[in-house]
């Protein structure tokens, strides 16, 4: 139980610190510090964070996980938009539906199956504040179910304005109501008080729930860089770790190739001067998290996108048979996943595998997981940065 206490302490501590999507750099600095502290040698870039340790030198395994979170940005015609929407436009990037994960696209064809015009969104799908009134009104067109979920998860919710370099708060506000444009791919928020001039940026505020069985919050994916530094304040963590940015918007891969490239292929990019096996945490979305199946774990051996590492697979395998905890293989066929941009990006040059812990209310500032299931993520982890 104190381990997991500990680690709910410092997920909660970490989500103090701003890391909006692309605006990062606080908290990368953060963690840096915190990591050179604990005796690590550090490596911070712009785009991402590396740790190793200094007694080491003959480390087995990579540990990536992003650090980016979802928020809203002030645009250039002063509205408050939903930050992730707003960078993928910025940047040229397709913007496709058919791209959105496949946790969206259950909603999506749930919410079409009900017949009722109008039906309040339950656990089943993401969980609404009773006090906040969230509703959605059911119309057939995914599209815009989809920026209804959106705009119904980042209303009635408090945020602040931050410098993006320095990461000081500056003032907070109050979400009180959405509107969308799906021509313009926009969702777009009104806040109890009109906002001051200078502030662009925004995190979202929210605290970590804990009690006997949950575990709720903005966790995605602060709480795996939880897990790995836990493991480090306790002295065991002897393997290396990247905490990469942009993952929300499908670019945190760039952060992984250019990690690669720099340190563990030679210098024509052409053959691998040393071993370095890449595992990436990260949280997996559910609809719900079957009681009969508790303290279950995600595993994979591919995505849509390319097969994982099979060997490191069956490592992670035996830690889970040896320990007698349950996990759920998800299909090789179905869902997009980090990895999988990242062997079709190097064209397969670069693999491995992930392990991710199961939450419901993705994307959001509840979004949820088992404590049992935590704990088997963490003890997984452990056992596999020792080896």
């Amino acid at each position: 139980m104190r381990h997991i206490k500990r680690i709910v302490e410092i997920t909660q501590e970490f989500l103090e610190i701003p890391s909006a999507i692309s605006f990062e750099q606080p908290f990368l600095k953060y963690l840096n510090k915190r990591a050179k502290k604990l005796g690590f040698k550090t490596n911070l870039h712009e785009q991402y964070l590396h740790i190793r340790p200094k007694k080491n030198e003959h480390t087995k395994k990579l540990f990536s996980m992003h650090i980016d979170r979802h928020s809203l940005i002030k645009n250039e015609e002063g509205e408050l938009e939903y930050l992730a929407f707003y960078l993928k436009k910025k940047s040229s990037s397709r913007f496709s539906f058919e791209e959105i994960e496949s946790i969206e696209r259950e909603v999506v064809e749930k919410i079409n199956q009900i017949d009722n015009l109008k039906c309040q969104l339950r656990d089943n799908f993401f969980i609404i504040k009773e006090e906040d009134n969230k509703t959605l009104k059911m119309e057939r067109s995914g599209r815009k179910i989809f920026f209804e979920s959106v705009g119904l998860r980042h209303t009635h919710e408090n945020i602040k304005s931050y410098s993006p370099r320095s990461g000081r708060i500056k003032r907070e506000y109050k979400t009180c109501r959405y509107d969308i444009s799906i021509k313009d791919k926009k969702v777009k928020f009104d806040t109890t008080r009109p906002l001051k001039r200078g502030d662009e940026i925004f995190m979202l505020s929210n605290d970590v729930y804990f009690d006997k069985k949950v575990i709720s919050g903005q966790i995605d994916n602060v709480i795996s860089a939880a897990v790995i530094f836990y493991i480090m304040e306790i002295g065991e963590f002897n393997q290396e770790a990247l905490f990469t940015t942009k993952e929300e918007i499908g670019e945190s891969y760039k952060s992984i190739k250019e990690f690669y490239d720099s340190h563990i292929f030679n210098k024509e990019n052409t053959e691998q001067i040393t071993n370095l096996s890449l595992v990436i945490l990260d949280t997996s979305p559910y609809l719900s998290l079957d009681e009969k199946e508790r303290g279950f774990l995600t595993l994979r051996n591919g995505d849509e996108r390319g097969i994982f590492d099979e060997k490191l697979g069956k490592k992670i395998k035996q830690i889970t048979k040896e320990k007698k905890i349950p996990y759920h293989l998800k299909p090789s066929d179905t869902g997009k996943t980090e990895l999988g941009t990242v062997i079709k990006e190097t064209k397969g040059k670069i693999n491995g595998t992930t392990i991710q812990l199961p939450t419901t209310n993705y994307h959001t500032t509840y979004e949820t997981c088992t404590k049992e299931s935590l704990k088997n993520y963490y003890r997984v982890i452990r056992e596999l940065s020792k080896k």
